[in-house]
């Protein structure tokens, strides 16, 4: 579920910004260039080195979002370094997702076809979605390796499928965390639609 976020919502150049290094070190950059899924920073001299894979939190119109960034490209110079990121993952964070909604108010399905055939229907709340896959609540009906398709009907409909890896109760129901199977990249941006409720 990478790309599932376009940069430029989040900085714009000459914003600056704060990266977390692999060490724990937060880097201080400005922002320069910035793209759909890569961007050009100013930071101290040899601060960051090609390969480097640093972090950093960003936040726009309430979306909170952890961003993984890979340095593919360091210009060094007289006092400070151009260096050129892509983006490697994007995680979005689950605590605005705190707000109550309503499986009705999102009209999600989760459409599960059985080996004997039958058809599990059931409505379904997408709670996050991230790099690693998708979470939604629905009923207790699902069990780990089923594979499970969340539709949404109508103009905006999507179809994404996939594969539920956890289970876990809760007191409405089950929480699932999934892996995704199968999904367009339109059909990805608008299950996270959805999930922003």
């Amino acid at each position: 579920m990478g790309g599932l976020i376009d940069l430029r919502r989040f900085v714009r150049a000459g914003d600056a910004g704060t990266l977390r290094r692999g060490d724990g070190a937060d880097l201080r950059t400005i922002f320069g260039h910035v793209s759909t899924l890569w961007a050009t920073i100013q930071c101290a001299r040899g601060a960051i080195c090609p390969g480097d894979a640093m972090q950093s939190i960003l936040v726009a119109d309430g979306i909170r979002v952890l961003v993984t960034f890979e340095a593919i490209e360091v210009v060094a110079g007289v006092t400070d370094d151009r260096c050129e990121l892509t983006v490697a993952g994007t995680v979005v964070l689950a605590d605005r997702r705190e707000v109550c909604r309503t499986a009705s108010s999102l009209g999600l399905v989760a459409i599960h076809v059985r080996s004997d055939g039958f058809v599990v229907r059931a409505h379904a709340v997408a709670t996050d979605v991230s790099s690693a896959g998708v979470q939604f609540d629905s009923d207790d009906r699902f069990a780990p390796g089923d594979e499970v398709t969340l539709a949404q009907e109508g103009g905006d409909g999507f179809r994404v499928r996939v594969r539920i890896v956890r289970r876990t109760a809760t007191a409405t129901g089950a929480r699932y965390g999934c892996r995704v199977v199968a999904a367009t990249a339109a059909d990805e941006e608008r299950l996270l639609a959805a999930t922003r409720g």
